[in-house]
């Protein structure tokens, strides 16, 4: 996994908690749960590769859960690129997946659809709540432009073989 930064792979540095180390920005990075994540990130874009798409993993700056005061859960990405975010017209997320190294932590996926035909991969973990629902996101960039996005219907999809 050493090489898997330098090819454009989610870095996860914004992971924190007590007692972590520094990274060379002064965040506090747990290291097992940057680890974990890096993993899934990139067997989801080898898998989807394997697949015959194509996919673009981007780096994650850091992510959290906000509730604003309308008591709206909110899932915010603050991604390493200056992309806008405002063309996403379809976001798809996968099942939720308990963080073995962070308790009370879960992991998707998330896939943004634009015009274009190669969708962009974000990775996302974040603290389970009963009210988070995975159907409101923010997303800022570089640039600081900050991008709201609602799912409005979350379907569960059921593969068969024929």
């Amino acid at each position: 996994m050493a090489g898997a930064e330098e090819a454009g792979v989610p870095k996860m540095g914004a992971v924190v908690r007590e007692g972590a180390q520094e990274d060379d920005a002064g965040f506090e990075v747990e290291h097992e749960v940057r680890h974990w994540m890096l993993q899934l990130s990139c067997r989801e874009a080898t898998r989807i590769r394997e697949h015959g798409s194509q996919v673009i993993p981007l780096e994650v700056k850091n992510t959290s859960v906000v509730v604003t005061d309308e008591k709206k859960v909110l899932n915010r990405i603050e991604a390493c690129t200056a992309f806008d975010f405002n063309t996403v017209k379809r976001i798809m997320v996968s099942e939720p997946v308990e963080c073995p190294h962070k308790k009370g932590y879960a992991y998707v996926h998330v896939l943004c659809f634009t015009s274009k035909p190669i969708p962009l991969l974000l990775p996302y973990l974040f603290e389970m709540r009963p009210d988070n629902k995975l159907d409101e996101w923010l997303f800022i960039n570089t640039r600081l432009e900050q991008s709201h996005h609602r799912i409005e219907a979350l379907e569960p999809v059921a593969g068969s073989s024929s």
